[in-house]
């Protein structure tokens, strides 16, 4: 082994390490943004179902407020874990 082939192999490795650090730092990139989506579909949805609980119309349909209230129940529970999940990468 000469010193250009330990040289060249050192640069080789470097850019391996540089070429999976940048994949790793896509990949986290691309999850955050993912649950940052998820996040605001949620709070969408549980906006939305709120506002439908709050409908004059639907105040006095309790079966309807207990599905819906599920439903946001639900919604939260999976928001809770999504929140807990991003900010683990933070």
């Amino acid at each position: 082994l000469t010193m250009d082939d330990i040289e060249s192999s050192d640069a080789n490795t470097r850019r391996l390490i540089k070429k999976q650090q940048e994949t790793e730092q896509r990949k986290f990139q691309r999850k955050k943004e993912n649950f940052e989506k998820e996040i605001s579909i949620l709070e969408d949805e549980i906006k939305n179902l709120e506002s439908e609980m709050c409908k004059k119309e639907n105040l006095l349909d309790h079966e309807l407020l207990l599905i819906l209230d599920e439903k946001v129940q639900v919604a939260r529970d999976r928001l809770d874990k999504i929140y807990e999940e991003w900010l683990k990468l933070e």
